[in-house]
């Protein structure tokens, strides 16, 4: 076990003298953050512990003990650059306690995730954060602790030790990275950085769940109609009383039940619904089941995400805009999954349907991607 200083906050006295320490922050320091949580049966992460690294000091914060809302507010208000890794159900976390507790800002002014910044030097992508310490600073995490209840008291020495490390070398990290990208990766980097705080901040819509569904592209209008519904009563019945929304209805199994709809609780099985959310579940699914059959079939319904993922005619255009977007990866030293990821692709096709900005054409991408329309990729039709 490697040997590593932190100092535990658990005592509010603890807590106001980080608090007073973090306000004392300049616009030239950082604050490196890190959550841990847990999100098993729940819509909503329970944090389970705070990590902050400043000024060569490590803090755990116990949110179990503490009411940590003066701190989320502090963190919003700091001119210090916080400091994640892949953190965006940190900043989620982060978002949800800053809009329960009506504070003016949502998120701190600058977050630099770094995973993303190392994606701007076409470095890693994707890879956890040992893989990065490793290549960047040469040292090694431990990972004995990665599966864990975070909500559990007492925490071993053992798991507050592994909470340290996450934040232990994020600002040797960031420093190294900075120098290796120039000025206008960079730039295109704080751009979409400000994309990750918009998107940190859901907004859960019952009426548009559905279009979200793997395969709900392929659905004809009535087995659309009733998936809508569905999702609908599904995400109504998460928010009401934070449940996660496998534990009702398994996502996967959506498509079929809409397709099929089953009136038996071995139904629902066959169509692929986990016996842990029948057992709890079934009879309340049942009779939304039954709801939807009485829904006149609609065919108004704005078209699923992943809509024209499933047309077969698209394939060679997809194949060919996907080629493109790599070679202007390649050109802007940045990781090709920046802008050829599937999503990106879907997407493309499916805002020019609708008239809409596609993510390709907003925000830093349109510049990297100036000459897409010159490939003449062919017009959509549902």
């Amino acid at each position: 076990m490697q040997e590593i200083s932190y100092i535990k906050v658990d005592e509010k006295t603890k807590l106001d003298l980080l608090i007073d320490s973090i306000r004392s922050l300049t616009d030239e320091d950082f604050i490196s953050l890190d959550t841990e949580f847990v999100r098993i049966n729940t819509l909503f992460p329970i944090l389970g512990l705070l990590q902050l690294r400043f000024k060569n000091e490590t803090y755990l914060v116990d949110p179990v003990a503490l009411n940590v809302k003066d701190l989320v507010r502090t963190l919003t208000e700091t001119k210090a650059a916080v400091l994640i890794f892949s953190g965006d159900e940190d900043l989620e976390i982060l978002v949800k306690i800053a809009r329960d507790n009506g504070f003016a800002s949502l998120l701190p002014q600058k977050v630099y995730d770094l995973q993303l910044l190392a994606a701007f030097d076409d470095f890693l992508y994707g890879k956890g954060l040992n893989a990065y310490v490793k290549e960047l600073v040469g040292a090694e995490l431990e990972k004995d602790c990665t599966r864990t209840d975070w909500l559990y008291r007492p925490l071993s020495e053992n798991q507050l030790i592994y909470a340290a490390l996450d934040v232990e070398y994020l600002e040797e990290m960031y420093k190294l990275l900075y120098k290796r990208i120039d000025e206008k990766r960079f730039s295109y980097f704080l751009a979409e950085m400000e994309l990750k705080k918009a998107d940190a901040d859901i907004v859960y819509n019952p009426q548009t769940a559905y279009r979200q569904i793997k395969g709900a592209g392929l659905l004809k209008n009535d087995a659309l109609t009733r998936l809508q519904y569905l999702c609908q009563k599904r995400l109504e019945f998460a928010l009401k009383h934070d449940i996660a929304l496998n534990h009702v209805i398994t996502t996967g199994a959506l498509c079929d039940v809409a397709k099929n709809s089953p009136l038996t609780l071995q139904g629902l099985a066959s169509c692929g619904v986990k016996w842990g959310a029948i057992r709890q579940h079934g009879a309340m699914i049942i009779e939304w089941i039954k709801e939807s059959l009485t829904l006149p079939e609609r065919s108004d319904l704005p078209l699923p995400i992943n809509y024209f993922a499933h047309k077969r005619e698209l394939k060679d255009a997809f194949k060919r805009l996907k080629r493109y977007l790599e070679k202007c990866a390649h050109d802007a030293g940045i990781a090709p999954e920046l802008l050829a990821a599937k999503k990106y692709v879907y997407d493309y096709f499916l805002k020019k349907y609708l008239n809409e900005v596609p993510y390709l054409e907003f925000s830093w991408r349109k510049n990297v991607v100036a000459d897409i329309n010159n490939l003449n990729l062919p017009k959509v039709e549902r």
